[in-house]
């Protein structure tokens, strides 16, 4: 699907249904197909980056799981 780049959202988890369009109901850290727990994630986190709280290209999907794993550490697993 078509990416909107330069959207920003206010609340970023809108983003989920635009997200799953573009990329299918997949986990971007264990690369699983899943269909309950999946949710938007921040690449750089909100606490050291809240300026990019809201953008497009800092989100990714991610399984809840997965995702405490990552904690508050810049960038992906």
């Amino acid at each position: 699907g078509a990416s909107p780049r330069n959207k920003d959202y206010a609340r970023y988890k809108l983003a989920f249904e635009p997200l799953a369009a573009r990329v299918g109901h997949y986990c971007s850290y264990c690369e699983r197909k899943i269909n309950t727990y999946l949710a938007v994630e921040h690449i750089q986190p909100q606490k050291l980056y809240p300026h990019l709280g809201g953008t497009w290209t800092n989100f990714l999907l991610g399984f809840v799981n997965c995702n405490s794993n990552k904690k508050e550490t810049d960038g992906r697993l």
